[in-house]
C-alpha cells in the first residue's frame, strides 16, 4: 500500500516494537534516530528539539490513567485504562512481522 501521510506513527512503533521488549534498555536519542530512521525524515528528532526541556510530569498520574499499578505480587493491570493501553500496544493496528 502507499504510505500516507498518517502512517509515520505506525512505521516508529513497529521499528521499535521490532528492536527489543522492555527489558532492552537504550537511550532516548538512540530511539529517536530509530523513529527517525523508519519515517524517512528527521520527524521525531524535530519534535524532540522544539519540545524537549524540563517538564512537569506526574508519572503516578499517567498510570492511574493506563490502568496500570503496582502491587505485592507485581505489575496490575485494570479494566479502567484497557481501552488507552490496546489502543497503544494492539498488534493488529501495528504488526510487526516475526523473523
Amino acid at each position: 500500500s502507499e504510505r500516507g501521510q498518517g502512517d509515520g506513527l505506525a512505521r516508529c512503533i513497529r521499528a521499535m516494537r521490532g528492536a527489543g521488549d522492555a527489558s532492552v534498555r537504550g537511550s532516548v536519542d538512540a530511539l529517536i534516530q530509530l523513529c527517525d530512521a523508519a519515517v524517512g525524515a528527521p520527524v521525531m528528532a524535530d519534535i524532540q528539539r522544539r519540545f524537549a526541556g524540563p517538564a512537569d510530569l506526574d508519572l503516578t498520574k499517567l498510570w492511574e490513567r493506563l490502568g496500570v499499578s503496582q502491587s505485592d505480587v507485581g505489575i496490575e493491570f485494570s479494566e479502567r485504562g484497557a481501552l488507552t493501553r490496546r489502543n497503544l500496544f494492539d498488534p493488529q493496528q501495528f504488526p510487526v512481522p516475526l523473523p
